[in-house]
């Protein structure tokens, strides 16, 4: 069938006078030049359009970040060395320690005897330096399975 389509469009064609044959070609380059730019051509334009648009918009909310003050951490109020004993009742309870003797002495320093595991310990003391509390003096008594007993001098910062 396909022979006999384009022999029949040949003769069609050379049936066309030349007026005819101009008008049908410029028709041909206006209909392909449409078609490209209306299936590649625009679609590609708006597409760059909104990649520039969002770049854009990326590059202002970058330097919005920029000009955003540093966040500076902030610090725990300063500890009173008349919450020290509240604290350290408190946060050794929670940390399953056994306090075992609480004393405030005249320097407002705080004297501790106290009992438990020596992971528990070792998170309570950073816990409480964290707090705003210094250890002074510290001695230990570690038994074979990790158990302590603990005497140690702590005040305010």
């Amino acid at each position: 069938m396909p022979h006999r389509l384009f022999p029949a469009w040949r003769q069609r064609w050379q049936q066309l006078q030349d007026r005819e044959r101009t008008a049908l070609i410029a028709l041909c380059v206006f209909l392909a030049t449409s078609a490209f730019y209306g299936l590649i051509w625009q679609p590609q334009r708006e597409a760059l359009t909104a990649a520039k648009a969002r770049y854009h918009d990326e590059q202002q909310l970058a330097d919005l970040i920029k000009r955003l003050p540093a966040v500076q951490p902030q610090t725990a109020a300063r500890l009173q060395a008349s919450d020290l004993p509240g604290l350290l009742t408190r946060s050794s309870a929670d940390a399953n320690l056994n306090l075992e003797r609480m004393d405030t002495d005249s320097h407002q320093r705080v004297s501790l005897e106290l009992a438990g595991g020596l992971v528990d310990l070792l998170g309570w003391l950073e816990h409480l330096t964290a707090a705003g509390a210094q250890v002074t003096t510290l001695a230990l008594e570690v038994a074979s399975d990790a158990q302590v007993r603990a005497r140690l001098q702590l005040e305010a910062k």
